[in-house]
C-alpha cells in the first residue's frame, strides 16, 4: 500500500553530480538542500523519488530511473538481461536515466546502460489496478521518458502507471539464428521487467493480481509476443495491443542472421562463423556498432521492405534460454499460446495514411515493387516460387490494376494498410477468441492535437495523442476524446472490460466480446462518439483469405 510504504523523509534536492551522470545512489549526508520526498523500501533497496500534481488536481508521486538489471555491457552485450544486485544506500529515482542506444551518424544516442523502470502512482495509493506501457519505434528507436509519455490522464482515472525501457535495435535484437546468439533480448528484457512489476508493485499501490500491459506499434507486437512467451506467463492480468502484433509481417524478422553479419562487416570484422563475429561484436564500440546496424538495417530493408524489419524478434531455435520458438499464426489458432488473458486490440483507421512520415518513406519503394512483383505477396504465404507468383499477381491486379506502380500512390498507401497493419490484427483477434475475451476497436478521430493530415482517416500512433499528456492545444472536443479513450483503458485495467457498465461518457454504449462461432466480427468505432459495427476492412480482409487458402502452405509464422 502507498501509505503505508511511501513516507517522508529528509532527502537530497541538489542529488546529481556536476556531470549530471544519473541512476545513483546517494549519501544522505551529503545533503545541501532538506525537502520531503516520497520514499519507497523494495527488496532491492530504498529509492526516493518526486512528488507532483496533473492539470487536473491528481497529486502523484514518480519514481523514475530505478534499475531492474544489470547494465548489458561487455559480456553481457548480446544475452539475457541479468536482474539487478541489491544496492545500500537510497536510490535517485528522481529523473529519467539513458534511453536506450538509438539513432544513426550524428544522431546516434543513448547508452547500452538503459535498463531501468518508471512508476507513478496517485498519492497514497492502495490496491490499484495497474497499467505498464511498452513504447514503440520499429524495434529501433523510443523510450518511456515522461517527455516522451507522460502519464497524467491515467493517473487522474486512479490508476499506477509503470513503464521501462528495453534494448533497442542490434543491441535489442541482434541474432545469429542458432544457440550463441539467439536473439530477442529486448523481449527478454520486457519479461524481466514484468518480473519486477508482479514483484514490486503493491510496494508504489498498485495490485498485483491487476497488472495490465499494453503498447502500439512495435510495443503493441512486444506485447502480442507476451502473450505468447511461457516464462511471461502469471506476470500480467490483461493485453491491450494497438496498431501491430506478432502476426504482421515487419513484427518479425526474416534476414537475422543476414543483419549480424552485415553489422560485423560495416565493422570490419572477418567472421565466417557466429563465434568470431560475436567476439568481435563484444570488443566493438557501442557507438560504432549502432552507426554500423543503421547501415545494415537500411540496405537489407530495402532489398525487400514488406518481408519483416531486420532487427525484430525471431523464432528462436530451442534452448534453455529461448522465449519464442513458434509459428506465431499455428500458436495462437491452436489455442497453445499460455496467457489467455482477457485482450483489447484494434487500428486506426488509416495506419499507413499518417501526417508523420510513412507515405513519404513509401514513395521510395514504388518502383520496387514495381519490377519486383513477386515481392506483393506476403513472405509468409509460400515456399513456392510458382504459387508466389500467380498470389502477386492477382494481388497487383485487385489493388493497382495494369498501371505503373509508380502512379498509384494512394494506392500503394491503400495497399501498405492492408498488408503491414490491419490483416495480421484482426486475424490475431480472431485467433484468439474461442479461448479468451477480445475487444475489438477501430479508431477514427482526426483531431486538433495531432494536426493537418493530408489523407482519409486517423494515422498510425495518432490515438496515443489523446493517451499521453502532449504538448500542444487540445480543443474541447479532442478532451472529450481523450476522457473517452482514457476510460476506456482504464476500465479495462480495473475490471477486465473497457465497458463494464453503461457511462454517459461513453455514450452508453457496451462493448461486445468478439464471438468466435460468428462470421461476423462486432467492433467499437472509437470516434468523437463511440459506435458499434460490423467487419472492419471486410472485403480486404476476405480477398486475403482467398489468397492464403488457394496459394499459401498449410503453416504460417505471420499473416
Amino acid at each position: 500500500m502507498m501509505n503505508a510504504h511511501v513516507v517522508s523523509v529528509v532527502v537530497v534536492v541538489a542529488l546529481f553530480s556536476s556531470s549530471g551522470i544519473l541512476g545513483k545512489t546517494f549519501p544522505r549526508k551529503e545533503a545541501s538542500t532538506l525537502q520531503d520526498n516520497p520514499l519507497v523500501e523494495i527488496a532491492d533497496g530504498a529509492i526516493v523519488g518526486t512528488s507532483n500534481v496533473t492539470d487536473k488536481g491528481t497529486r502523484y508521486v514518480a519514481f523514475r530511473g530505478i534499475p531492474y538489471a544489470e547494465p548489458p555491457v561487455g559480456e553481457l552485450r548480446f544475452t539475457a538481461p541479468v536482474k539487478k544486485a541489491n544496492w545500500t544506500g537510497t536510490w535517485d529515482a528522481t529523473a529519467d536515466a539513458s534511453i536506450c542506444i538509438q539513432g544513426s551518424g550524428d544522431t546516434v544516442t543513448g547508452s547500452e546502460d538503459c535498463l531501468y523502470i518508471n512508476v507513478y502512482a496517485p498519492e497514497k495509493a492502495e490496491n490499484l489496478a495497474v497499467l505498464v506501457w511498452i513504447y514503440g519505434g520499429a524495434f529501433t528507436g523510443g523510450d518511456s521518458t515522461y517527455e516522451s509519455y507522460a502519464p497524467d490522464f491515467f493517473l487522474d482515472d486512479n490508476v499506477v502507471f509503470v513503464s521501462f525501457n528495453y534494448r533497442l535495435g542490434a543491441f535489442g535484437f541482434l541474432s545469429t539464428e542458432d544457440k550463441l546468439a539467439s536473439g530477442n533480448w529486448a523481449l527478454k528484457d520486457q519479461v524481466l521487467a514484468l518480473k519486477w512489476v508482479k514483484d514490486n508493485v503493491a510496494a508504489f499501490g498498485g495490485d498485483a493480481n491487476r497488472i495490465t500491459i499494453f503498447g502500439e506499434s512495435a510495443g503493441g507486437a512486444s506485447v502480442s509476443y507476451l502473450v505468447q512467451i511461457p516464462q511471461a506467463e502469471g506476470l500480467f492480468n490483461a493485453a491491450i495491443i494497438q496498431s501491430g502484433n506478432s502476426e504482421n509481417l515487419w513484427a518479425l524478422s526474416t534476414r537475422a542472421r543476414q543483419a549480424a553479419f552485415q553489422v560485423g562487416s560495416n565493422l570490419g570484422i572477418v567472421a565466417l562463423g557466429s563465434s568470431t563475429l560475436l567476439k568481435g561484436l563484444r570488443k566493438a564500440d557501442a557507438y560504432e556498432i549502432q552507426t554500423a546496424a543503421s547501415s545494415a538495417l537500411t540496405k537489407i530493408a530495402a532489398s525487400n521492405p514488406l518481408r519483416g524489419l531486420p532487427f525484430a524478434p525471431v523464432i528462436e531455435v530451442e534452448s534453455n534460454g529461448a522465449v519464442f520458438t513458434k509459428n506465431s499464426d499455428d500458436y495462437l489458432k491452436s489455442g497453445q499460446y499460455p496467457s489467455k488473458v482477457p485482450i483489447m486490440i484494434g487500428h486506426t483507421s488509416n495506419e499507413s495514411g499518417h501526417a508523420h512520415g510513412l507515405p513519404e518513406l513509401l514513395r521510395n519503394y514504388l518502383l520496387l515493387f514495381n519490377v519486383a512483383e513477386s515481392y506483393l505477396a506476403p513472405y509468409s504465404l509460400t515456399t513456392s516460387a510458382i504459387y508466389r507468383s500467380l498470389a502477386a499477381k492477382r494481388i497487383r491486379l485487385t489493388y493497382f490494376g495494369f498501371a505503373s506502380l509508380t502512379r498509384k500512390f494512394y494506392e500503394v498507401v491503400n495497399f501498405v494498410n492492408v498488408d503491414q497493419f490491419t490483416r495480421g490484427i484482426r486475424r490475431f483477434a480472431e485467433n484468439v477468441s474461442p479461448y479468451v475475451p477480445v475487444y475489438f476497436y477501430v479508431f477514427g478521430y482526426m483531431g486538433q492535437i495531432v494536426g493537418v493530415n493530408p489523407f482519409d482517416g486517423a494515422g498510425h500512433a495518432e490515438e496515443l495523442f489523446y493517451l499521453f499528456k502532449q504538448p500542444g492545444e487540445y480543443s474541447e472536443k479532442d478532451l472529450v476524446v481523450k476522457d473517452k479513450l482514457v476510460r476506456l483503458w482504464t476500465n479495462f485495467a480495473k475490471e477486465f472490460n473497457p465497458t463494464p457498465r453503461e457511462e454517459s461518457l461513453l455514450d452508453g454504449v457496451i462493448w461486445p466480446q468478439l464471438n468466435s462461432t460468428s462470421s461476423d466480427l462486432e467492433y467499437v468505432w472509437l470516434n468523437s462518439t463511440l459506435s458499434k459495427a460490423l467487419n472492419p476492412d471486410e472485403k480486404e480482409y476476405r480477398f486475403y483469405e482467398d489468397i492464403f487458402k488457394n496459394y499459401g502452405d498449410s503453416s504460417f509464422s505471420t499473416y
